[in-house]
């Protein structure tokens, strides 16, 4: 909402407090010129989140339908990834003692990044994550293995704290 900005990437600060807006907030309301997306104050951007946090990046991958294509882009930035090459398929990528079909297709071989998160139901699987989030694993940038068939660096999943 361009309300919010006053320039390429800068939150525009609001001049005024917020008023109360009641009890339900109309679309009307929300982008009038004295509406909450009039200016930020602290909160103002991540308010409009699910509570908990964890919920909304649980839910908000390359689609909401199970019909939907896992493998389409995300609607989240790539902090929160869809799929990952592990650090079990990285290490066989670099392993040049192993044939070159073998390494490709560790390269090509990615993994459900919330794979000890999903659970059989949406409840479930938001559950899990606010409970689990912190044992999802960070994505780093890592060295390819030197040669002309992989790229000379890479994006590992690393540090995940879920057992084995």
């Amino acid at each position: 909402v361009g309300s919010m900005y006053s320039g390429l990437f800068r939150l525009r600060h609001r001049k005024q407090p917020e008023p109360d807006y009641g009890d339900m907030l109309t679309p009307e309301q929300a982008v009038s010129p004295n509406g909450p997306l009039d200016g930020c104050v602290p909160g103002s951007v991540t308010r409009w989140l699910a509570v908990p946090w964890q919920t909304d990046t649980a839910s908000c991958r390359s689609g909401y339908e199970p019909q939907i294509d896992p493998y389409l882009p995300t609607f989240w930035a790539a902090r929160v990834p869809n799929h990952v090459l592990t650090q079990e398929s990285y290490q066989v990528v670099l392993n040049q003692t192993l044939p070159l079909p073998v390494r490709q297709q560790a390269f090509n071989t990615r993994a459900a990044f919330f794979r000890d998160i999903d659970q059989p139901t949406t409840e479930q699987t938001l559950a899990s994550m606010v409970e689990n989030w912190f044992r999802l694993g960070l994505v780093e940038e890592r060295p390819g293995p030197g040669d002309d068939a992989f790229p000379t660096a890479m994006r590992v999943e690393t540090q995940t704290g879920f057992p084995e």
